[in-house]
């Protein structure tokens, strides 16, 4: 069974938008849904924005940890790696809406003027919204707004006016400092390289030198570099990413167990279910049985 990547030649993410040919993507949902309570380490070319509805949200943008509490929210800038998790293991309902700056582009002149600086500016890879500043609330409406109408006839109309309205409200509200930088760091870089190298290699035996050459740097440099944004080890991350794909075959599929640790690359299914059952605190076969239930 091939599995194929969700990553562009340029290291980012494909985001399957509500209508392909409009790039936004609206929808809710609760951590809960997710095994671990913990959200995939992505990025992507879209700006994202996260408001938390109940519970409460921690979110990692390049190793940086921000708590988002109830009528709270997020905003992550372009091509920030960024997760978001509950270490406690409590439920927290959200709204998630990623919009492609594309939709800001309504000429070049707007865009090299307003749109890039921004998008690309490594002074801002993300801002905490509260409910309690006038101009982040009125943000924090203007997305619930968008995700409210996403079902109606004009949802591009409104969803493409209210991006319009919160850009206009960031740039008004937020000293955009001049410079900017067109890549991120060699450290975020080296993170992506690596990552995708897994992504694509999982299924093989990779050592922690595998993953530290596909980043081009030393595996102390490449720890260091996992430990600085991920807050985990390189081996940490290839175990939960395999076992990421497991859950997915366990939901999606009916194809025995013990096929599935090795189609994950576990070395054996005695090995695949104790590993699954330290992270999950369920094993294989119920993991498999609830999700019927639930999807």
């Amino acid at each position: 069974m091939k599995r194929y990547s969700t990553f562009n030649v340029d290291l980012s993410e494909n985001v399957a938008y509500n209508d392909p040919a409009f790039p936004a993507y609206i929808t809710s949902g609760f951590l809960s849904f997710y095994p671990d309570f913990k959200g995939c380490t992505h990025w992507h070319e879209d700006w994202e924005f996260i408001i938390v509805l109940d519970g409460l949200e921690t979110y990692n943008v390049n190793g940086n940890l921000i708590e988002i509490e109830a009528g709270d929210a997020i905003f992550v800038n372009s091509r920030q790696v960024h997760y978001g998790f509950s270490a406690e293991h409590k439920d927290c309902e959200f709204i998630c809406i990623l919009l492609n700056p594309s939709l800001l582009c309504s000429n070049k002149n707007f865009d090299e003027k307003f749109v890039k600086p921004f998008t690309y500016n490594s002074n801002y890879p993300f801002i905490k919204l509260s409910r309690k500043v006038q101009w982040q609330n009125k943000i924090i409406k203007l997305l619930k707004e968008i995700h409210l109408k996403k079902e109606t006839k004009t949802w591009q109309f409104i969803t493409q006016r209210n991006f319009f309205s919160i850009f206009e409200l960031i740039y008004s509200s937020v000293d955009i400092k001049s410079e900017t930088s067109l890549q991120n760091s060699a450290g975020l870089n080296a993170l992506k390289l690596m990552m995708v190298f897994i992504q694509d290699n999982y299924k093989k035996k990779i050592s922690l030198e595998d993953i530290a050459s596909a980043g081009f740097c030393c595996k102390s440099k490449c720890s260091s570099v996992f430990s600085q944004y991920l807050k985990e080890s390189p081996i940490i991350y290839l175990i939960k990413y395999r076992l990421k794909v497991s859950t997915e075959l366990l939901c999606k599929t009916d194809i025995p167990i013990t096929e599935i640790a090795y189609e994950c690359g576990f070395s054996g299914t005695s090995y695949f279910c104790e590993t699954f059952h330290k992270y999950y605190k369920t094993t294989p076969l119920d993991f498999r049985k609830d999700s019927a239930q639930i999807f």
